[in-house]
């Protein structure tokens, strides 16, 4: 995710009331995780979000 290249993902409201933010592509651990402290420094993610 470098310049502005955009991310396509779905979100899903789930019975328990958290969000399920799904990604388009299918990364490594480290891709995903990579990318999910990029969009938790934009702000565009909760500080309490995970990868699975």
């Amino acid at each position: 995710m470098s310049g502005h290249r955009r991310c396509r993902f779905s979100a899903y409201l789930v019975s328990s009331g958290w969000m399920a933010i799904t990604l388009k592509d299918t990364y490594s651990i480290e891709g995903a995780v990579d990318i999910m402290k990029i969009l938790k420094a934009r702000g565009a993610v909760p500080d309490d979000a995970f990868v699975t």
